[in-house]
């Protein structure tokens, strides 16, 4: 047991650190050391402004004909526009780097080359998908850290039962692994629970009605008609969810769905769905669980957690959202423990 000491960090930086240098790891076959250089690289402080210019557009779509949405996107301001195209443009550059870059390591690119045949993508195709996947990948898991970070800190009784279930459960950090925590079910409740109250995006993921119409709850819509489901009012739905803004991590557990005294057991656990569900589902859906599991434990194997004395008390439900939310800094205090 070394020496305890404390370090003050901006919890959601670091987290954005992490989630990038991942994502530029698996991949593109090199990290973005946003980690070793403690900032962020140039590349994730345009991806808020990206999905800012997505939701104007996005927005304007939905209340306005072709005519006048074209007109009306002339009025989004020019650094807004100018982040969407930069976030574009690093995506080109990264993947056009990658393509002549040698490894000797699999990543996600070595897979696309190796299996793009005259079936395969375009190149166009590929930086296309590529300025989706750096998002999907790096900001989703940053934004349910953050949000789960701050509500388990919070709640005393939770954080002080993870912390329990995560430090008898290993002899050593090597052993925390993917396959090694699917099977803490405090953890997975947490993060279940984390997943519902801070979901990576809040205002639901679109579908279009295909050709010739469908019925969709009852009701028939048009071909071309867009749907989702808002997720935050959803999940925040006291119609459906026992103390729905708490955070409960007790409602995710097993023995809750079964005991008819518990205030869980009628909580519409399967309504949430924050990687969406069926053939549009996420599919990096199990690397985003294995990081979340991941680096919640390691977190609380190394470190006790508490919010900074003095720092700023960052309410999570009162944060703008542009699809994803625009998360505020909020300082925790880490006390090494090992």
């Amino acid at each position: 047991m070394g020496d305890r000491h404390s370090t003050r960090v901006n919890i959601v930086d670091w987290y954005m650190f992490l989630t990038f240098d991942i994502l530029g790891d698996l991949g593109f076959g090199e990290s973005f050391d946003c980690l070793e250089n403690s900032t962020c690289h140039p590349w994730v402080q345009t991806i808020f402004n990206y999905f800012k210019a997505s939701a104007f557009v996005g927005t304007l779509r939905m209340y306005f004909t072709m005519s006048v949405d074209k007109m009306l996107v002339r009025c989004i301001p020019k650094s807004v526009k100018q982040a969407s195209q930069d976030h574009y443009q690093w995506a080109v550059d990264k993947v056009h780097r990658r393509m002549n870059l040698e490894t000797q390591r699999d990543d996600f690119m070595s897979h696309i080359l190796r299996h793009n045949n005259e079936n395969g993508m375009t190149i166009p195709e590929i930086e296309s998908n590529t300025s989706v996947l750096i998002v999907a990948g790096s900001e989703t898991c940053g934004t349910v850290l953050s949000g789960t970070t701050n509500y388990l800190i919070k709640a005393h009784d939770a954080y002080r039962k993870l912390t329990e279930e995560i430090r008898s459960s290993f002899s050593k950090e090597e052993d925390i692994t993917f396959a090694s925590l699917t099977e803490l079910p405090y953890l997975n409740a947490v993060i279940e629970e984390g997943l519902r109250l801070c979901p990576p995006n809040a205002s639901g993921l679109s579908h279009v009605v295909p050709f010739r119409g469908d019925t969709v709850c009852g009701e028939w819509l048009p071909e071309g008609t867009v749907v989702s489901v808002h997720q935050w009012s959803l999940y925040r739905s006291n119609m459906r969810f026992h103390r729905p803004n708490d955070f409960l991590p007790e409602r995710w557990l097993p023995e809750s769905r079964v005991d008819p005294s518990s205030p869980f057991v009628n909580d519409d656990l399967p309504s949430v769905q924050a990687f969406s569900i069926g053939l549009w589902s996420c599919v990096g859906k199990q690397l985003a669980y294995g990081q979340l599991r991941v680096v919640l434990a390691r977190m609380v194997w190394n470190f006790d957690i508490c919010v900074a004395m003095g720092g700023r008390n960052v309410d999570w439900t009162k944060q703008k959202c542009w699809f994803v939310m625009q998360k505020e800094p909020f300082d925790v205090e880490l006390v090494n423990v090992r």
